[in-house]
C-alpha cells in the first residue's frame, strides 16, 4: 500500500518561535520531535525536557506532518492539534511548534534547510544526529 505523500517539495512553516532556540549565526542544537500530537501529552513534553538537558539542545521543534506518512488521523483537525500544542509549550523557552508539508524524517530534514542556520545540528526523535 502506498502511504499519501505531499507533493511539491518539503516545506516547514513555524507556528511558534522558541523565545530562546538556535542561537543565529553560531552552530546550534536542534531536536526534532515529530508527531501526530492527537492530542500532545505529557509524555512528549518530558521527552523534550530531558533530551534538552541529556544533550544541550538549544530548541526542541514539536512538529506536526500535514500528511502522516503512516496513518490517518481522525479526530482534532489540524488546527486543533496545532492550537494545542502551542498551549502545552508557553513555559518552555526552548521549545517550537511547526508543521511540515512531508511526515518522512529526510523530508523534514530538508524543510528545516533555509529555517535554521547551516551549522544548525539537527537530531530526531529516535536521537540520531543529522547533518
Amino acid at each position: 500500500m502506498e502511504h499519501p505523500t505531499a507533493p511539491g517539495e518539503p516545506h516547514i512553516r513555524m507556528v511558534r518561535a522558541a523565545s530562546h532556540g538556535v542561537p543565529a549565526p553560531r552552530p546550534g542544537r536542534l531536536g526534532v520531535l515529530g508527531g501526530s500530537y492527537n492530542p500532545i501529552t505529557h509524555a512528549h513534553l518530558a521527552i523534550a525536557d530531558t533530551v534538552v538537558s541529556k544533550f544541550g539542545l538549544h530548541e526542541v521543534l514539536f512538529l506536526l506532518p500535514a500528511v502522516p506518512p503512516h496513518k490517518t488521523i481522525f479526530g482534532a483537525s489540524l488546527e486543533q492539534r496545532l492550537e494545542m500544542m502551542q498551549l502545552a509549550v508557553p513555559d518552555r523557552p526552548y521549545a517550537a511548534v511547526g508543521l511540515s508539508t512531508h511526515g518522512l524524517f529526510l523530508d523534514m530534514y530538508q524543510g528545516l534547510v533555509g529555517v535554521y542556520p547551516p551549522s544548525t545540528e539537527v537530531f530526531f526523535s529516535d536521537w540520531t544526529r543529522c547533518g
